[in-house]
């Protein structure tokens, strides 16, 4: 081998030896973990590859800038940016990174609500937990349209939304959120639960909204079968509910929501509106909270017996008496009365 060919051989050696341990680091960066627990990151609607950059960047997710660039360039991943939530697993290198992000593999949400009592709340609390905002939500909630389709009103839709854990995804729009909600709705009324309301003589409704007030009147989960037994004894008595969560409810809803109403007055007891039981028989026209499901199986398995009235205890809070005759029944309320007095609960 002759000079000349020993220096090219040598310089062949070493470019090529120059370009296998560049693509060994390269590669061996490329599997180096960008983080050492799992990470969760939100991607918005309509996002560009620059703000996804940044926000990797804020979640301390890039490691090495321009390789990065290089590795999103090569499987195109400026151009396939897609929202959604994602979990990026705990020593994730670069390449299953960038190969996550861009495959729109979303992992689900939960949203969860309880203790609602309107459309407008239910929106909010929603929203808070998803992407899409209050206000989109509240419009699909109350789409007229959809209301009459599934034989609602606009004083019962609440009817609809039971309080529950639902798995959705985070970029869901309002009006898949909302029909999640309704084949959720249309499970839970399954056979069983129609034949029992149809046994108690009320419409899945009428149930939801006897519940509504069950709810309000008893916080006590193991009272609210005997709480049930009561006003359905009252309905087929033909007497009138005579309510004080539905009087509240109605001061609330004509005059100010944010009014806090901790005793009912008689004065109160004759506020015009339809959902004032004191005044008009029968069931209000709506829910007057969205019921939990513990409420509405507790009107569909109501307990049998004679009582006609109740009264909250002052012997066992968050409980009541309760009476079949209105003379016992005075003998509790005047104890109740003297303990508000004695708490100086005058409102």
């Amino acid at each position: 081998m002759n000079k000349k060919t020993k220096i090219l051989l040598n310089v062949f050696l070493t470019l090529f030896g120059g370009v296998f341990i560049g693509a060994y680091i390269i590669q061996h960066i490329l599997k180096l973990p960008l983080n050492d627990r799992e990470t969760e990151i939100y991607i918005n609607t309509n996002s560009k590859f620059d703000s996804v950059y940044k926000l990797l960047l804020e979640k301390d997710l890039i490691k090495n800038e321009k390789l990065f660039f290089i590795v999103s360039k090569l499987k195109s991943f400026p151009d396939l940016v897609k929202p959604g939530y994602y979990i990026i697993p705990s020593q994730c290198n670069m390449v299953e990174l960038v190969n996550l992000l861009r495959s729109g593999s979303q992992f689900p949400v939960n949203i969860t609500f309880n203790n609602i009592e309107t459309i407008e709340q239910l929106a909010q609390k929603i929203s808070i937990q998803i992407e899409e905002d209050s206000t989109a939500l509240y419009l699909a909630f109350t789409d007229e349209i959809f209301i009459k389709n599934n034989n609602f009103s606009t004083e019962n839709i609440t009817c609809m939304f039971l309080p529950n854990t639902y798995e959705v995804y985070w970029t869901n729009e309002a009006s898949s959120i909302r029909e999640k909600l309704l084949g959720e709705y249309y499970f839970f009324w399954n056979d069983s639960r129609i034949k029992k309301a149809k046994n108690i003589g009320l419409s899945k409704t009428e149930v939801s909204i006897l519940a509504s007030i069950v709810e309000k009147e008893t916080i006590k989960t193991d009272e609210m079968s005997v709480v049930a037994g009561l006003y359905l004894n009252r309905l087929k008595k033909g007497w009138k509910l005579q309510s004080d969560p539905t009087v509240i409810y109605a001061i609330k809803k004509d005059i100010n929501n944010d009014t806090i109403i901790k005793r009912v007055l008689f004065s109160d007891l004759k506020h015009k509106s339809p959902y004032n039981t004191y005044m008009y028989n029968g069931l209000p026209p709506g829910p007057i909270c969205i019921p939990s499901v513990k409420a509405i199986d507790a009107v569909l398995n109501a307990k049998t017996h004679n009582y006609m009235y109740m009264c909250a205890s002052v012997e066992r809070f968050g409980y009541h008496e309760f009476a079949a005759n209105s003379s016992q029944h005075t003998k509790n309320r005047k104890k109740y009365i003297a303990w508000l007095n004695s708490q100086k609960i005058h409102r």
